[in-house]
């Protein structure tokens, strides 16, 4: 009676729960940094406060499973009135559900399960184990659920031996019945009560095993929620996904110099752990007792068979020990190419993620198909070893679902020989004890296959928590805190390094033996401490910083600071939040000095342009500001904090020149008085302002450079000094500052309401389906597959391996009946019946094994088909789509979604299929046994039926909101890895932890109602189920006297696994609902709008050929972002002559970046025509548009691989061509110390190309970042070239180099150039000033600064005057 509903629920993805209305949701990004119990809405955890009863039965779900219901009418039939005329959703929402149970709270879970893995690697002397960090931390209900399961295993005896008994009552009857006599052998009371056991145990059993499973559940819901926690807080003390040496040039990539592997790990690999890995535990947790279960059902069942069949039980018994070894094999080898699968998806995921987080640039450059083949051909070699994966698992299926059937025939053949004829109840008894066998012998390997993925997620994640940690700083006076630190520095001192050497954590020197100090505030000071820290591209500022936030250790000397820490990174980082919640950052709110904050950090005017103001919602890595507001955001945060020191890395790079000069006042003012500043910066007007100057510098080398050189504090002294040894330094021409232009990238401000509580906000909550998956939906996964063709000859498979099956036990039956020689019936012999039964067997397996492997291959043909469409479209889809789309909702259709469709759908989709063919065999046999079962079984369908439809809507809806509470998982923790040193810094590890939980609990709530409510649905089909037992044994009781042992045998033991037949086809349609619901997220995205075409083969223009000239025109341009927006282009008219060089200035919000968002179509205009060349640009491909224009972007982006790769993705280039782009960029010394090339000569031109480049290029700085966009530009060669704030990063020295290789280089090409520095704009053909987005005045700059009130004019006297 068991097999089938032992298999609890195989899907999911997520965690815990129970039910109740509550208000949450609908503020999803503004939670606490801590929370009560039950804040999601007030409700207690319902399954805390039910009854034994309720538990027993899980009635305390009932609520929850009516209200899905009630509104799935609702949504059918919309007339119908409400009742109480409340507005309801159409279905379910996560406002629906209550709290969790205290003590599956995540954030409970995380402590203990931190205390638990701190306790292991403080053990001495003894390896760690994750292992058993989990088992201390949640093995209590995991080992109560064992006792549950040791009940049900033994009660499995009980059916067979019931059916032995009541198999003999029912041979005792046709004996009496044949000879005529009544020897009292066949009282009816007898045979009742043995049904009445058989339908009692059965209900027991039932109770037994939802308990053992609600148990198993929890504890892999807890494993998952404790895997995640522990992977977060590690990932807040690492250094960062694949960083090593940011922001500095001198990182080797030789394996000599390679840090450990768990420090390469990028972003993707990071959330791979978490979405995959710890998904893996709580999956296997569920089924995890087999190990022991398995082996124990065998044993007992061999026992029991011996009882049955005596010693041809030894025949089974050898049967299955052959079998052992090879399983055993088997089972290693799944294990090591589960292991081959895992690094290819973090792979593919880590590839995804750099994609689509820099699809902007990938866009500009036309790149799309370059990365669209990498990842296929990664994704190509993921299914290659998925296939082998799969395969292997098909054959330790296949030998273990052959196993009960040769058991059988070995067991039957010895039983024959020994014992002679074979009874009905002797047969069906051991049949039954055979299918018993089915399911350890089926879910034993399976099991050892899940465990050992799940070693390899254990041992995956054990690798990364014990990986190397930052070593972290001296925490603040009076709190306890992780340092590593020598001595805690002298009260009157902020900052203090003693002869400090620094290195990168990979080796590679930083800073040689350096020491200054910085005061610390006094109180009453009237103005802060500022110390000014500048010197070249790659000289170790940034390096320093990190030094001083204790993200990099001293390996020599004495480095220590003191108090709170506010810092500021050179990359500006933004959550996707409100400009408030940005600046505030969980501190408390102070009004007054917020308002002062945004005034001083010249905010208020971007504010009053925002559609809500301070509420509006920056999109994800701040898209929705420009590189200026970036800036000044983060700035705010910094100052707002009210830290005692100050640490801000270069914010002055990418502000105009009027609002640096009044930041630089602001450091000095009365704001940050209670502060002591250091500042890095190359902007020389710093220097004025200055208490102390330090300046980095390193050894002159010549261009070919050998090896990279250590930086020295060339100098460390007060302002005025340093001004007399460096003039050039501090001095610059008037007129020439080290500032840019006021500028503003107009990357579109947010969505506009539909609402008014929604102005501002930018991401939109994500889609939830309601109500069931259309069929259009199956559709295309049949046609995925292989089309309706494909799909039918599986179901014939299926068809005719079930009709072998029925036909081989119907056999059973015929040959127990006519296995009496000395009767009048037709007599069956056994060798003749054992002949007949191995035939049947033999190609019922073969269906069955063809079949799955037919299915599986067809699977994965759909698996491969959506992946690669998804892919293809999400390249395609406009930059508006990904201003507005968080990061990890993309990320969770790449991987979530594509891993259920590529592994869990298809075991879903194939048991459903098998399940209920299954069920109709079983009706078939049943009603040609018994015909009055009809009368039993027609009501029964329809109350199965309606169970179906009453259970689904609640299901099928519980596991769309699970999928959509995933991603804001995902969101947070790409988000949390990109910002790690900040949050560090500002000591927010707690608050981010806090949100993290919060998230992943509200996640949990939705998985663990999903998984209980599967408890809800078997406890009543199975109680239901119970009477198709009782009426089948009832009626075989009843007819005794005309109805034969062996079919009444075959009657019984079909009727004892119909139950869970039909239970697993309403629990299968539920389960293929939740896994389809994948494809539908998928078909989601495909069904989104595409930009225009990439290539337009009849009006593209040869590349080669087009431009010639380079002449731009822009008539009457009008452009908006989206729809809902005002206009940013209000009828721009531009003329560029061919050659010409122009500058485009203009302040705030005044169109520039939407002129190069237009020329390269990133946005299409609403009117007006842009020509090149006479060319519409309109009626080009866009790779054709985009692939003839050069940019050279403000935020340099760089991907991980080849040196060679980054400089040309479509590899066009010959070396030569990519070595002398280096050189020509003057990046060609620091190259080489990439190669590791030796001090005595550089390295060879194709190592240096080789050379890696790390995640989001952390091994390059970020001025280094923009030469490589310049080496970019060089390979490009077009004859028109943008440049937005190309050099905004760099020193002047740098400025100065990069300035003379683009007029040198690009003297015949076109160039637009927004205003970064005065130098640049000054030395244009024209510069042409906007405002409004019309074009305000043009000219040549001499002629312009010669104009009274010029608006030019009064710009560059703003520079000049900064």
């Amino acid at each position: 009676m068991s097999g089938a509903r032992e298999l609890g629920d195989r899907s999911g993805s997520g965690m815990n729960v129970p039910l109740v209305s509550n208000g949450e949701g609908a503020h999803a990004d503004q939670e606490d940094a801590s929370w009560p119990e039950n804040s999601a809405g007030g409700g207690a955890a319902l399954e805390t406060t039910a009854g034994i009863w309720s538990r027993i039965t899980f009635g305390w779900l009932s609520p929850l499973i009516a209200e899905g219901y009630r509104r799935e009418l609702r949504r059918a039939s919309p007339s119908e009135p409400l009742l109480g005329g409340d507005e309801l959703p159409a279905a379910l929402t996560e406002g629906d559900l209550c709290e969790l149970r205290r003590d599956d709270l995540p954030q409970v879970l995380s402590a203990t399960a931190s205390r638990a893995w701190a306790e292991e690697v403080a053990l001495p002397g003894q390896e760690r184990s994750l292992r058993r960090a989990l088992r201390k931390s949640f093995g209590g209900p995991f080992f109560a659920a064992a006792g549950f399961k040791f009940c049900y295993d033994t009660l499995q005896m009980v059916g067979p031996y019931i059916l032995k008994e009541v198999l003999g009552y029912l041979g005792r009857c046709e004996e009496q019945q044949t000879s005529m006599v009544d020897k009292g052998d066949c009282n009816l009371g007898e045979g009742l009560f043995y049904v009445s056991l058989m339908s009692a145990s059965a209900l027991v059993q039932t109770a037994l095993l939802h308990q053992y499973f609600q148990l198993c559940f929890r504890s892999g819901i807890r494993a998952n929620a404790a895997a995640i926690s522990l992977i977060y807080r590690k990932a807040l003390r690492t250094s960062g996904p694949g960083k090593r040496s940011e922001g500095n040039g001198s990182s080797p990539a030789s394996p000599a110099n390679s840090p450990p592997a768990s420090q390469h790990r990028s972003t993707g690999e990071i959330v791979n752990l978490m979405a995959v890995d710890s998904q893996r535990l709580q999956d296997t947790m569920t089924y995890l007792h087999t190990l022991w279960s398995g082996p124990y059902q065998i044993i007992i069942t061999l026992i029991f068979l011996h009882y049955v069949v005596g010693w041809a039980t030894a025949a089974g018994v050898v049967v299955m020990l052959l079998q052992i070894p090879f399983v055993t094999f088997v089972a290693r080898r799944i294990k090591l190419a589960q292991r081959a699968l895992m690094g290819i998806k973090d792979e593919r995921i880590k590839l995804t993620h750099e994609v689509f987080g820099s699809i902007r640039l990938l866009k500009m450059y036309g790149w799309e198909d370059s990365f669209e083949k990498r990842l296929d051909d990664i994704r190509e070699r993921e299914l290659t070893q998925l296939r082998k994966y799969q395969i292997l698992n098909i054959v330790s299926g296949a030998v273990w679902a052959t196993a009960p059937i040769i058991t059988g025939l070995a067991t039957f053949a010895v039983y024959s020989a020994l014992y002679g004829r074979l009874s009905p109840a002797t047969a069906f008894t051991a049949l039954s004890l055979l299918n018993v066998l089915r399911f350890p012998l089926t879910m034993f390997p399976n099991m050892v296959s899940s465990a050992s993925e799940a070693q390899v997620a254990l041992q995956r994640i054990q690798q990364f928590l014990e990986g190397p940690e930052v070593a972290g700083r001296l925490p603040p006076p009076g709190e306890s805190g992780d340092s590593s630190l020598t001595t805690g520095p002298p009260r009157a001192k902020a900052v203090v390094l003693d002869q400090v050497q620094l290195e990168w954590p990979n080796g590679t020197p930083l800073l040689a033996s350096t020491s200054f100090s910085v005061p610390a505030p006094l109180p009453g000071q009237k103005r802060a401490h500022l110390t000014v820290v500048m010197g070249t591209v790659g000289a170790g500022k940034s390096g320093l910083l990190q030094a001083l936030i204790g993200d990099v250790s001293p390996v020599r000397g004495i480095l220590s600071t003191s108090g709170r820490i506010a810092y500021s990174s050179q990359v500006a980082w933004t959550r996707n939040a409100t400009v408030r919640d940005n600046i505030i950052f969980n501190s408390p709110f102070n009004e007054e000095r917020y308002a002062e904050v945004l005034s001083a950090c010249q905010l208020l005017p971007d504010l009053e342009a925002f559609p809500n103001g301070e509420f509006t919602e920056i999109g994800e890595k701040g898209v929705t500001l420009s590189g200026g507001q970036k800036q000044r955001v983060s700035l705010a945060r910094a100052v707002y904090a009210g830290a005692d020191l100050l640490l801000l890395d270069d914010p002055l790079s990418a502000v105009d020149a009027e609002v640096a000069k009044k930041l630089l006042k602001m450091l000095r003012s009365k704001l940050v008085c209670g502060s002591s500043i250091v500042l890095c910066t190359h902007h020389q007007g710093a220097v004025k302002h200055a208490d102390q100057v330090i300046l980095l510098q390193k050894p002159v080398v010549a261009e070919e450079g050998a090896n990279g050189t250590v930086t020295q504090m060339a100098f460390c002294g007060p302002a005025d000094e340093f001004v007399r040894r460096f003039p050039h330094l501090s001095a610059p021409d008037a007129g020439v500052g080290l500032t840019r232009q006021p500028s503003t990238d107009e990357v579109a401000p947010e969505a506009s309401p539909k609402s008014a509580a929604e102005k501002g906000r930018l991401v939109q909550n994500e889609e939830e389906f309601v109500g069931s998956v259309t069929g259009d939906v199956y559709m295309a996964y049949v046609r995925a597959a292989g089309g309706p063709g494909l799909a039918v000859a599986v179901i014939l498979g299926v068809f005719l391996a079930q009709a072998l099956q029925t036909g081989a036990d119907a056999w059973i039956s015929v040959w127990s009946d006519h296995s009496k020689p000395d009767t009048d019936k037709l007599y069956v012999s056994s060798s003749e019946g054992l002949i007949v039964y191995t035939c049947l067997s033999f190609f019922a397996f073969a269906g069955v094994f063809c079949t799955s492997g037919l299915f599986r291959i067809s699977a994965l043909k759909a698996a491969r088909s959506f992946q690669r469409m998804l892919l293809q479209h999400m390249l395609r889809l406009p930059m508006s789509f990904y201003d507005t789309t968080p990061l990890g909702r993309v990320l969770n259709r790449f991987s979530k979604d594509i891993y259920t469709i590529d592994e869990q759908l298809q075991s879903s989709l194939y048991s459903y299929l098998q399940v209920v063919i299954r069920v109709f065999a079983t009706i078939i046999v049943i009603a040609v046994a018994t015909p009055w079962f009809l009368a039993v079984i027609v009501p029964l369908l329809f109350v199965y039926k309606q169970t179906q439809s009453y259970y689904i809507p609640s299901s099928r809806q519980l596991k769309r909101i699970e999928s959509n509470l995933r991603s804001p998982v995902f969101s947070h923790f790409s988000e949390t890895l990109d910002g790690v040193s900040l949050i560090r810094a500002f000591g927010q590890q707690p608050q981010f932890l806090a949100e993290s939980t919060d998230r992943v609990r509200r996640n949990m709530r939705a998985y663990y109602l999903n998984v209980s409510s599967n408890r809800w649905l078997a406890i009543r089909l199975e109680t239901i189920g119970t009477l198709i037992v009782a009426s089948a044994g009832t009626l075989a009781v009843l007819g005794r006297s005309t109805l034969s042992a062996g079919t009444a045998g075959l009657s019984i033991s079909y009727a004892l696994s119909v139950t869970q037949a039909l239970n697993w086809v309403v629990r299968m349609a539920a389960d293929r609902e939740n896994n389809i619901v994948s494809v539908e997220r998928v078909r989601e995205y495909l069904r989104l709008p595409l930009e225009p075409p990439h290539r337009l083969p009849a009006t593209d223009p040869p590349v080669a050929s087009w431009p010639l000239e380079g002449r731009v025109e822009l008539q009457e341009v009008q452009l908006r972002y989206r729809p809902e927006l005002p206009l940013v282009l209000t009828g721009l008219s531009l003329t560029i002559e061919p050659r010409e060089k122009l500058g485009i200035c203009g302040r705030t919000g005044a169109g520039k970046s939407s002129v190069l968002n237009v020329l390269l179509r990133m946005v299409e205009p609403e009117a007006g025509r842009v020509l090149i060349d006479g060319v519409d640009i309109a009626t080009l491909g866009l790779h054709c548009l985009r692939r003839s224009i050069t940019i050279i972007p403000q935020d340099p982006v760089l991907f991980s691989g080849t040196l060679k790769f980054n400089l040309d993705p479509l590899a066009e280039c010959a070396d030569g061509d990519l070595w002398q782009a280096l050189r020509r960029s003057h990046l060609a010394a620091h190259v080489a110390t990439l190669a590791g090339s030796a001090p005595d000569g550089p390295a060879s031109e194709a190592a240096c190309l080789v050379a890696v480049v790390e995640e989001h290029g952390k091994n390059f700085s970020l001025g280094q970042r923009q030469q490589m966009c310049l080496a970019r530009a060089l390979l490009r060669s077009n004859r028109i070239l943008l440049l937005d704030e190309a050099t905004s990063a760099v020193d002047m020295q740098t400025d100065s180099l990069i300035q003379g290789t683009i007029r040198k280089e690009f003297s015949e090409h076109t160039v637009l150039c927004i205003a970064h520095r005065i130098s640049t704009i000054m030395e244009s053909d024209r510069v042409c000033v906007l405002e409004g987005g019309k074009l305000a005045e043009i000219g040549s700059p001499q002629e312009l600064m010669r104009q009274e009130g010029s608006r030019f004019k009064t710009l560059a006297m703003l520079d000049a005057s900064s």
